[in-house]
């Protein structure tokens, strides 16, 4: 859980961490002791078995670690958790086959149990936490959980998210297509429009993305504006195995004809 880290380093953390979200229950809860509470993530990713068969990955993992292979950590600027062989880096949690949670007799309440059980072990160890042979108390903090799109769509109960995207042509808006602002919601069928004035305008009083809170966002008392931002867009999926990917498959190189 460390990974290398010591008080300066989750002081340091947590000093930046402020700035983003002053009003984060640790800040509250364990005041002054910041440098015991270590930041984790919760990672849920929808793999496939060896049969081409869904499965459902979830993991933790602390966010700060020994850096990149580009800036490694040092107590100065400590690093993310990138460098490492994953089985010391990553703590794997479950896997559940998708036949279990996907099956329409189910309607997704295996996975919607596991993933309370597992809010609930997150807000023991957010409050209670875990005392070390040395007698010191450790904490673990859940900053966020990432994943790919149906992942966060599943365990988010997002009702706002990629799936919900409004194909006919003249249609009015529907239910939007992002859980961080109003995409593709009536009156808001424009989002292609990447203007600053139109991007302030979908995030302004964007209403909750779920009509039923998700129980992640409930193991620790986040304030509200803070809730959708708990569901973090995974940058792997959303860009080196997505958009960068798809602009890499698709470049073509010309050069001077002789």
């Amino acid at each position: 859980l460390f990974q290398g880290n010591g008080n300066h380093e989750f002081g340091t953390f947590w000093g930046k961490w402020k700035l983003l979200q002053p009003k984060h229950p640790i800040f509250e809860v364990h005041a002054g002791h910041e440098a015991n509470c270590i930041p984790i993530a919760v990672h849920c990713d929808e793999g496939t078995t060896l049969k081409k068969k869904g499965m459902m990955i979830i993991q933790i993992h602390p966010v700060m670690g020994l850096g990149t292979r580009k800036r490694k950590s040092s107590v100065e600027e400590p690093g993310c958790n990138m460098l490492g062989n994953s089985i010391t880096t990553r703590i794997l949690w479950s896997v559940m086959l998708s036949r279990v949670y996907n099956a329409k007799k189910h309607k997704g309440k295996p996975l919607k149990k596991l993933i309370d059980h597992l809010s609930q072990q997150l807000h023991d160890a957010f409050f209670t936490g875990f005392q070390l042979n040395s007698g010191r108390r450790i904490f673990m903090i859940p900053v966020c959980m990432k994943g790919d799109w149906p992942a966060l769509a599943k365990v988010g109960s997002l009702s706002r998210h990629f799936g919900r995207q409004v194909r006919s042509t003249g249609k009015e808006g529907g239910h939007g297509i992002c859980h961080l602002c109003q995409a593709d919601r009536p009156s808001f069928e424009n989002w292609h429009d990447l203007s600053w004035e139109n991007m302030c305008r979908m995030h302004l009083n964007s209403p909750e993305p779920w009509t039923t809170e998700p129980s992640l966002v409930k193991a620790i008392p986040l304030p509200k504006e803070y809730k959708p931002d708990f569901f973090r867009i995974d940058i792997f999926h959303a860009l080196h195995k997505g958009l960068l990917g798809d602009i890499a498959a698709n470049a073509i190189a010309s050069g001077p004809v002789f």
